[in-house]
């Protein structure tokens, strides 16, 4: 699932390149495979972030050491995987086979999907900016901007070819006087969901995946910035559905 990129600065504290947290696990402790990735170093992070064209300071935020106890966790059609989990898991099971096409960036030619949805919930104050697909029998992407054609969110619209959807979770550890990200398990018209929420300053970006279990279709609303609310996201996705 391709997700525009934007060009932006991360602020931030002094001292980030001062700390990189590694995840220890008593499994790497003994010599056996560790079940969590380790997080990567402050340096990696800014190289990486450099190498993307992310410009002015970085922010490398701490995380959490992870729960050596958790595992990943069934709700509905998704599998939680705790934050670095690399442990064993249950191999996905195919529910749907999508002949590969090419995709495309022409609007016309996308609403010819069978995968396209009219929303019928959308802010007044974001319009519909462009829809592209990688694959046209296998999801299409609808790109919403605001009055400045700042684009703000964006709706996918996928055909889910395995199941389970496997989602990461995370631990929160932010710092001193920063919100939280955090994930909730919930339902959008009897459908299992997961809502994640990123901390954005003070305020959060929304991103809501929903798995329709009738179609084999999933709807994911994932905004770049935090002018969608959560109440927006899940009325978009209670509009596709409908």
């Amino acid at each position: 699932m391709s997700i525009p990129v934007r060009r932006r600065s991360i602020l931030v504290s002094a001292g980030a390149l001062g700390f990189a947290i590694l995840l220890v696990t008593t499994a790497a402790v003994t010599g056996q495979t560790p079940l969590f990735d380790d997080a990567p170093s402050a340096e990696k992070v800014i190289r990486d972030a450099r190498a993307r064209g992310i410009e002015g300071p970085i922010y490398v935020p701490p995380r959490d050491q992870p729960d050596v106890n958790a595992h990943p966790e069934k709700y509905g059609p998704y599998l939680l995987l705790p934050q670095g989990w690399k442990g064993s898991i249950d191999e996905p099971r195919v529910i749907a086979t999508v002949v590969d096409t090419r995709g495309s960036a022409d609007m016309a030619e996308v609403r010819n999907s069978r995968l396209w949805r009219e929303p019928a919930s959308i802010p007044s104050r974001f319009h519909l900016t462009r829809a592209v697909s990688r694959n046209l029998n296998a999801e299409v992407q609808l790109v919403y901007a605001d009055a400045q054609e700042a684009v703000q969110f964006v709706i996918y619209v996928i055909q889910q070819q395995v199941l389970p959807i496997r989602s990461e979770t995370w631990n929160t550890n932010p710092p001193s006087g920063k919100v939280a990200n955090r994930y909730d398990k919930t339902e959008v018209e009897g459908h299992p969901a997961i809502a994640s929420h990123i901390a954005e300053g003070d305020a959060f970006r929304v991103s809501l995946d929903v798995f329709d279990e009738s179609s084999g279709i999933r709807y994911v609303v994932h905004s770049l910035e935090p002018g969608l609310t959560a109440a927006e996201a899940v009325d978009i996705v209670k509009g596709l559905l409908s």
